[in-house]
């Protein structure tokens, strides 16, 4: 049972968590670049519609799992038994294809999505035009620290953005190379030793990828720490005085006009 219910949940963990670091980039893409269109494509609803379809897609991506994987017994029976949780395909080639689909839909391509859109974001967020703030002469002398300070935290973010996408390589790419050498070289001498010490190593490096998100907000972020210790604390009537966001003012095309993001990432 445990062997076919532990690699689906992980799988669907691991699919949902990368769609939702996608879908959070694309979010930050369309909140930046056409805000006006943002409000009406990331609505409460199409957001519910979206959740539902990444949960699914998770589901659907590990679902074989629950079919090839199998309990196998070796030994000699009465005097030395042993179980072993394996995926039995009924051809190679399945199982080729279907770990190359993983790795394309789940850390490829997700990876050069989130980096065009991320280095996208991060050349609006870095330009040091003052005319984005739409001041005038008189009033851009007055409002020199506040944009300056506001630069500061449009820079603070992009280094945040650089890092999330650097941090995601990192963490998974190990687990991908360390995977396709064993799907490649199931027959080497050396196959036992690096499935037993190498990828447990490379699988928990993978896996903490989601817990160092949280912690490069909390160290990274103002705005983070802040809405952390509000939530923590219960204190809402503060978090509505006191609470801080970024403001990036720009120009846009004629469509989308003048607007404003707020984000925590200050």
């Amino acid at each position: 049972m445990f062997c076919k219910v532990s690699p689906f949940l992980q799988t669907t963990a691991v699919a949902v968590s990368v769609l939702s670091m996608l879908s959070i980039s694309i979010n930050r893409y369309f909140a930046i670049h056409v805000p006006l269109r943002a409000k009406i494509l990331f609505s409460r609803a199409r957001v519910h519609v979206m959740l539902a379809s990444i949960w699914t897609l998770g589901l659907s991506a590990a679902s074989p799992l629950l079919f090839v994987k199998t309990v196998t017994t070796y030994g000699i029976p009465g005097v030395y038994v042993a179980r072993v949780c394996q995926e039995i395909w009924s051809k190679t080639i399945l199982k080729h294809a279907y770990n190359m689909t993983i790795f394309l839909q789940f850390f490829l391509c997700p990876l050069l999505v989130m980096s065009v859109l991320y280095l996208k974001i991060s050349v609006a967020l870095w330009s040091n035009n003052r005319e984005l703030f739409h001041t005038a002469p008189k009033q851009q002398t007055f409002m020199s620290p506040q944009v300056d300070r506001l630069l500061l935290q449009r820079r603070k973010t992009v280094r945040t953005l650089v890092l999330l996408v650097v941090l995601f390589a990192c963490s998974w790419l190990p687990y991908y190379v360390v995977n396709a050498w064993l799907d490649l070289n199931a027959g080497s001498s050396h196959a036992g030793r690096v499935n037993s010490y190498v990828y447990p190593l490379a699988q928990l490096v993978s896996l903490s990828n989601s817990s160092v998100n949280p912690i490069l907000y909390c160290f990274l972020s103002n705005g983070f720490r802040r809405a952390l210790t509000n939530m923590c604390c219960c204190r809402r009537n503060i978090r509505a005085r006191h609470s801080m966001a970024m403001t990036v003012r720009y120009r846009c095309s004629d469509d989308s006009g003048l607007g404003s993001v707020d984000t925590v990432l200050s």
